[in-house]
């Protein structure tokens, strides 16, 4: 979280921002119940935990392929993913 300190352009750190938001609260998720049970979560908060995850994935389904490339995914690993696949314009199938 310290670099994005060190990131300037307002927009790319916003990404980044729900990018590291949304790893930690999926490093979160199993742990609910520990967490709920020593107080450090609320019932409230675990509630809204798969709201919140959704939400975040939402709004970065828009930069996937920016954040693949930024992060040098080879393409083998991305052409099974349908977000990152564009439909073909005749048979509307992704490739």
């Amino acid at each position: 979280m310290a670099a994005l300190d060190s990131v300037t352009d307002s927009a790319t750190r916003a990404v980044l921002g729900e990018l590291c938001a949304l790893f930690l609260l999926e490093a979160v998720a199993p742990r609910t119940g520990e967490l709920l049970a020593d107080g450090r979560m609320s019932a409230e908060q675990v509630r809204a935990l798969p709201d919140t995850v959704e939400r975040l994935t939402a709004a970065l389904a828009p930069h996937l392929t920016a954040l693949a490339e930024a992060c040098d995914v080879p393409e083998e690993h991305l052409s099974g993913l349908p977000l990152l696949s564009v439909p073909d314009p005749v048979t509307r199938r992704t490739g």
